[in-house]
């Protein structure tokens, strides 16, 4: 028994469940895998939440947190590990909170 999201994260053959844990090549290939993945997060930040409200953001990132969380720990699962270092999708999804007083400060100055 699970979430559905976790049933068909089960489904799914390991190359994508981890392609997407580890963001591809960024964790898999790239020496300190956590830092690309928290440089990629920084241009999700950029691309897609720039323009939002901080409630919008912060709802945005628990819902996509919610199926990382399922992605990263079925990652776990078929790496036979725990927490590995290359699964980074958790430190992708999570900047945009990171950011949250950016537009304040902006205006401030």
């Amino acid at each position: 028994m699970g979430s559905p999201v976790t049933l068909l994260l089960r489904r799914l053959p390991s190359r994508w469940v981890v392609g997407l844990a580890t963001l591809g090549p960024l964790g898999q290939r790239m020496p300190a895998p956590g830092t690309w993945g928290a440089l990629a997060g920084t241009l999700y930040f950029s691309a897609a939440f720039t323009r939002l409200h901080w409630w919008e953001v912060v709802g945005v990132t628990m819902l996509v947190s919610l199926v990382a969380v399922a992605v990263c720990g079925e990652a776990e699962v078929r790496l036979g590990r725990s927490d590995p270092g290359e699964v980074i999708l958790d430190e992708f999804v999570v900047m945009p909170l990171c950011f949250l007083g950016w537009q304040g400060l902006v205006r401030f100055w």
